[in-house]
Order: C-alpha cells, then sequence, then structure tokens
C-alpha cells in the first residue's frame, strides 16, 4: 500500500513537473517531454537570452542580429502555436509551453 502511494507520487512529480530554479533545473523538469518541445523551451530561452542583450557597437549588434537569425527567434510565435495544436490533449506540454515564456539561459 506504501509502495503504491510512493510509485503514485513520484509518477505524479513526473506529470506535474518544478519549473522554478535555475534554467539547468527548468531544462531538467521537461526532460520527458518530447523532443520538438524540449527543443523549442531552449531555442525560445535562448532567443529570450539575445533578445536583452545590449548592441554596444556593431560587432555586438551584428552577432546578436546573427544568434537571432540562426535561431528562428521571429518564428516563436508560429511554432508555439504550431506545438500547441499538436499537443492540445497534453497538458504537461502545454503547461510546460506556459510556464517557459521568460527562461533564459542567462
Amino acid at each position: 500500500m506504501i509502495f503504491g502511494a510512493l510509485l503514485l507520487a513520484a509518477f505524479a512529480a513526473d506529470v506535474v513537473p518544478d519549473f522554478n530554479g535555475t534554467y539547468q533545473q527548468q531544462m531538467a523538469a521537461v526532460r520527458n517531454l518530447p523532443a520538438d518541445v524540449r527543443a523549442f523551451i531552449d531555442r525560445r530561452a535562448n532567443c529570450n537570452h539575445w533578445s536583452g542583450e545590449e548592441p554596444y557597437d556593431q560587432d555586438r549588434r551584428v552577432q546578436i542580429e546573427s544568434a537571432e537569425k540562426e535561431l528562428r527567434c521571429e518564428d516563436l510565435s508560429k511554432d508555439e502555436t504550431a506545438l500547441q495544436r499538436r499537443y492540445q490533449n497534453n497538458q504537461p506540454v502545454l503547461k510546460a509551453l506556459a510556464a517557459s515564456q521568460d527562461w533564459s539561459p542567462g
């Protein structure tokens, strides 16, 4: 009986991960989600990082613009909508997408 309760608690922890903490902890919390969702969340976090960088000179501006282009930051909204549709019945995915809006690796 106790084992069953512990097993249920462990399963629930995987289904409803804790999205707080450092970026590494946040990404660890989504480790069981589909690869395309994890990749999108990581991509968005990196876009968040680059969009917050200061273009203090021309070289830095080019570096930021290049990173944003490579990450396809301008497509985030469209790509998130596609994932929301694809996983419309997967609550852990939808919760992770919502929770990760402001994540950044640093």
